[in-house]
């Protein structure tokens, strides 16, 4: 009998979560009235086009779709976009660089483990 992890689905949905939370994050950002000093104007009408940059973590993080490997590679790339835009808006993205980081390892190793001692 294999010892079954504790919301084991969500495991499973991890990267699909991934990418719909950066998806809402990044459309927030770029769509929604976020500055309080230009009465509520958006991020693309105060800067511009340039300001799509902020869908970028959409392509990383769907990346993750194409395989386990891609996805931690993804996760590592999010963690650096989110580290390189702390001071602006890349704080945002933190949790979802760790939604793809984090199973990885432990899902791998409790998978093997079985609830019957050894023998």
């Amino acid at each position: 009998m294999k010892l079954r992890i504790r919301g084991e689905t969500i495991w499973n949905l991890r990267v699909p979560v991934a990418v719909i939370a950066s998806t809402l994050v990044s459309a927030t950002l770029a769509f929604c009235p976020i500055y309080a000093g230009n009465s509520g104007r958006t991020l693309i009408q105060v800067n511009g086009l340039r300001a799509l940059i902020v869908l970028v973590p959409v392509l990383i993080s769907a990346v993750a779709f194409v395989s386990d490997r891609l996805r931690i590679i993804a996760g590592v790339l999010m963690l650096g976009w989110a580290l390189l835009g702390a001071f602006t808006v890349g704080l945002f993205y933190l949790p979802v660089a760790i939604w793809l980081l984090w199973p990885s390892k432990l899902h791998r190793v409790l998978r093997g483990y079985s609830a019957s001692p050894p023998r």
